[in-house]
C-alpha cells in the first residue's frame, strides 16, 4: 500500500482547470467540519478529489469558463454515491493565510474564482475566522493511470481533507507535470511577489 496519501476536495471544474494547466492557485475558506482551529493547507502533497459539492454555477471567472468550453456540465456531489476518479496530484510549493483584502484582490489573474465568490468567502464568518482566505500555490501532476475509488460514507460532508487508505503502492509512479518547469517558476515568482514572500 501507498502510505500517507491525502485528498483535497475541490470543485470538479477547478480540478479540470488545474489538470489543463490553467491555474496553479488554490483558495479555501474552509468547511464547518475543519475543527476548532479552522482550515489550513496542512498537507503539502495531495490528490485532488473532484466534487460538485458546493460548486457554484456562476462561480468561475470568464477566462476559466472559456477554458472549460462546455459550461453546461453538471458535476454530482459525492453524496450521490458515485465512484470518485482521482487523476491529478498536487505538490504545494507554499501556502499562506491572507488577511489583507488588497492582496487577495491582487491575486485575481492567478486563480479562477469570480470576484463575487472571493468576496463572499473572504467575509464568510459562520464558525470560521472572518476576513481571510488561505492561498496555496501548487504544481499539478497527471497520474499515469486514474485511480477509481468506490463511494465511501466518510467522503461526504463539508470537509476539505480526506485520509485515503488502501492507495495502490505505485499510484504516484510515472506521473507527469501538466505545465513546463519554466512556466511553473514564472507563476511561482509572480504569486510570491504578490504575497510579499
Amino acid at each position: 500500500m501507498c502510505e500517507d496519501i491525502y485528498a483535497f476536495k475541490e470543485w470538479a471544474d477547478i480540478c479540470d482547470l488545474l489538470a489543463g494547466g490553467k491555474t496553479s492557485v488554490l483558495i479555501r475558506k474552509g468547511g464547518i467540519h475543519e475543527g476548532r482551529d479552522g482550515f489550513s493547507f496542512k498537507h503539502d502533497k495531495f490528490l485532488l478529489f473532484p466534487t460538485g459539492f458546493h460548486q457554484q454555477e456562476n462561480g468561475l471567472n470568464a477566462d476559466a469558463l472559456a477554458a472549460l468550453g462546455d459550461t453546461s456540465r453538471i458535476h454530482r456531489p459525492v453524496e450521490q454515491e458515485v465512484d470518485v476518479t482521482f487523476e491529478i496530484f498536487a505538490v504545494a510549493g507554499f501556502a499562506q493565510l491572507v488577511r489583507d483584502k488588497t492582496i487577495v484582490d491582487s491575486l485575481a489573474p492567478h486563480h479562477v474564482w469570480t470576484s463575487q465568490v472571493v468576496d463572499d468567502r473572504y467575509s464568510y464568518s459562520e464558525k470560521l475566522e472572518a476576513d481571510c482566505l488561505s492561498i496555496a500555490f501548487v504544481r499539478i501532476y497527471k497520474l499515469a493511470r486514474p485511480w477509481i475509488v468506490p463511494y465511501q460514507r466518510n467522503f461526504g460532508g463539508c470537509r476539505s481533507w480526506l485520509d485515503m487508505e488502501n492507495a495502490p503502492v505505485d499510484l504516484l509512479e510515472g506521473m507527469a507535470p501538466v505545465i513546463s518547469d519554466d512556466e511553473h517558476l514564472r507563476r511561482a515568482a509572480a504569486v510570491k511577489k504578490l504575497l510579499g514572500e
